[in-house]
């Protein structure tokens, strides 16, 4: 009996070695797809995450000390443009309130000892913020300031800045010698009354509108004293009468500095005034306000006519925005808005003359 061995049968030369290439073409193309629908769905949740991240409130949190023990104390304060932020104040020493300039967001109570206050909001555009105490605290209550950067998520280096608003008036700054003393070489001897003005303004027939004339007298770049002259000469009315009294003449000029304004805007300038200025400047703007003996030098008399005559409105301005150099006077420029610092300018110019508007 013969038995029999299988043997494989010899692979032929022409059979292809090793795995069929249909098969390993194959598999690739399925790793391939893997590690697409991989990379997609680590790539979605990469974005869903940021996305939820995007939702979540920033947490800042602030101590809020007296000036002399630091004043505001924080980590970082900074914080992307779009983000909801959740900024909580310490109340630590003394009392403050807080206000973030060029925004809305403020504290709602005085903060005093072992006191908060959470306040929500979306971050502005990017820039440098001021945070301030808005409630006289101490003598140097004005160092009461730290900044909240807010970034460009797309361009974290960005370079940031101050919010600035397009400037309403040229105002020739250096001419007005902000350091000098501006005292005028002629002033009125009793407090302009502007409604004297008004009535001169009725009897004589202006050659301009009011807008007109201010625009030809060079406000808010222009002196009362200087308009004074200009209107005493009849450059601008169609024969002022000789025997006009010099204090018809002042009153033109007070009733002038008052249609430059607004009742709104001397109602918003005495809000600025009696938070901001009068614990030093005083309510009647005479510089006898209580916090007065604590600064470093004498504060103006806003009534000093003579004063008050030789000042400009674009003086007041620049006074203010820049903040008195030596005085201790801080700026205010990075805190106010250009319509806030007008209203200001036209409220402190009516300690000088008897204004006939009333605030509304």
């Amino acid at each position: 009996m013969t038995s029999c061995v299988w043997l494989p049968a010899k692979a032929s030369d022409s059979a292809w070695p090793g795995p069929s290439p249909l098969g390993k073409w194959t598999r690739l193309a399925a790793y391939c797809l893997a590690a697409v629908v991989l990379g997609v769905a680590s790539f979605q949740f990469t974005l869903d995450w940021r996305r939820i991240g995007d939702m979540q409130a920033v947490p800042l949190h602030i101590r809020a000390e007296m000036p002399e023990e630091g004043g505001w104390q924080a980590d970082m304060l900074r914080v992307p443009s779009g983000r909801t932020v959740e900024l909580t104040v310490h109340g630590v020493s003394g009392a403050h309130t807080f206000a973030l300039a060029y925004t809305d967001v403020k504290s709602s109570r005085l903060l005093g000892r072992g006191d908060e206050e959470t306040v929500s909001f979306v971050a502005p555009a990017p820039g440098r913020y001021v945070l301030h105490c808005t409630t006289w605290c101490s003598p140097n209550h004005w160092r009461m300031r730290t900044i909240l950067e807010v970034y460009d998520p797309n361009d974290e280096e960005a370079p940031l800045s101050y919010p600035q608003l397009p400037v309403r008036y040229p105002i020739a700054v250096d001419s007005h010698g902000l350091e000098m003393p501006h005292l005028a070489a002629l002033w009125p001897e009793t407090k302009p009354d502007a409604a004297t003005g008004a009535d001169l303004s009725v009897r004589y027939t202006f050659d301009m509108s009011t807008e007109e004339l201010l625009a030809e007298l060079g406000w808010p770049n222009v002196t009362p004293a200087a308009s004074y002259q200009a209107l005493r000469r009849g450059e601008f009315m169609e024969g002022v009468p000789d025997e006009a009294t010099d204090a018809e003449i002042w009153g033109l000029v007070a009733y002038l500095q008052q249609q430059a304004s607004t009742p709104q805007q001397l109602k918003q300038g005495r809000a600025l005034y009696q938070q901001n200025c009068v614990a030093c400047h005083g309510e009647q703007g005479r510089g006898d306000g209580f916090a007065a003996p604590l600064s470093i030098s004498d504060e103006p008399d806003f009534t000093d006519l003579r004063a008050a005559a030789g000042a400009s409105p674009a003086l007041y301005y620049a006074k203010i925005a820049r903040g008195g150099m030596g005085t201790g006077m801080p700026n205010w420029g990075t805190i106010l808005t250009e319509d806030e610092l007008w209203a200001l300018v036209d409220y402190l110019q009516t300690f000088a003359y008897v204004p006939t508007v009333e605030e509304k």
